[in-house]
């Protein structure tokens, strides 16, 4: 049996990598610009801007500035073996 899910929402670019939390040791973790599995996904309605991921005096705000908001769609296919 195959489940399918799909969520849509937009994500912050910056240099081809995407905002998000990126765990460095398994657990401790900083929010960053990585790769596109770790990237934020956010509702548009809410996010009118890539500052938008974080609050107003943010140390991000100066990186999050430079980036720009791209619309993205996450399918995930789950194959389920009886």
């Amino acid at each position: 049996m195959q489940i399918t899910t799909t969520k849509s929402g937009v994500v912050a670019e910056l240099n081809g990598k995407y905002w998000g939390r990126q765990y460095e040791d398994g657990h401790s973790c900083v929010e960053d610009f990585g790769p596109i599995t770790k990237a934020e996904l956010t509702d548009p309605k809410y996010c009118l801007s890539p500052t938008d991921f974080t609050y107003r005096g943010s140390p991000y705000i100066r990186k999050l500035n430079q980036a720009t908001l791209k619309k993205v769609t996450v399918t995930t296919i789950y194959d389920i073996e009886d």
